[in-house]
């Protein structure tokens, strides 16, 4: 395999070894998706990004998760977006990014110590409502616990959403 560069970064933290962390492995396009998932598994990591050109934004970001890969991640994206920016790689303000869930501007607000980076999400999309008992199943509480109506919701990667009672 040739060697690839990349950036070790915690997302949501100024401190090492705190907050979310996050592999990014820059010129990553000739990578095939079988070595992006191996270097997930070996990094131990829940995801990490392979940045490569864009025809559409100013980088492609892929994301993979150890078994697939995912149109798009919140906190990988910030990461990703922190490390182009400590490299010098972002000149000003603003990097926008093609993802598999559309194109996701990051506004870099301050360049301190360090990038504090915020993004704007592709808009979500509402689908369809889940049973209160089948949710309250598969994460282990009673049905009355769950307060709101469970819904599957995405901005780039489907979730389903709901409240909880927390008494």
């Amino acid at each position: 395999m040739s060697r690839v560069a990349f950036d070790w970064v915690d997302a949501f933290t100024d401190r090492a070894f705190g907050g979310n962390g996050c592999a990014l492995f820059h010129d990553a396009g000739h990578l095939d998706d079988d070595t992006c998932m191996a270097i997930v598994r070996e990094t131990s990591l829940v995801e990490c990004t392979f940045v490569e050109p864009s025809e559409r934004a100013d980088f492609k970001v892929r994301y993979f998760l150890a078994a697939r890969e995912i149109p798009f991640a919140g906190h990988p994206t910030l990461a990703t977006a922190a490390a182009l920016v400590d490299r010098g790689l972002v000149p000003g303000d603003r990097v926008a990014f093609e993802t598999g869930a559309g194109i996701v501007p990051v506004d870099v607000v301050s360049r301190g110590a360090v990038p504090v980076c915020a993004m704007t999400q592709v808009a979500p999309v509402f689908d369809e409502a889940l049973s209160r008992g089948l949710v309250a199943e598969v994460v282990g509480l009673a049905p009355e616990d769950i307060i709101g109506q469970p819904q599957v919701v995405s901005t780039g990667l489907p979730f389903c959403i709901t409240v909880i009672d927390s008494a």
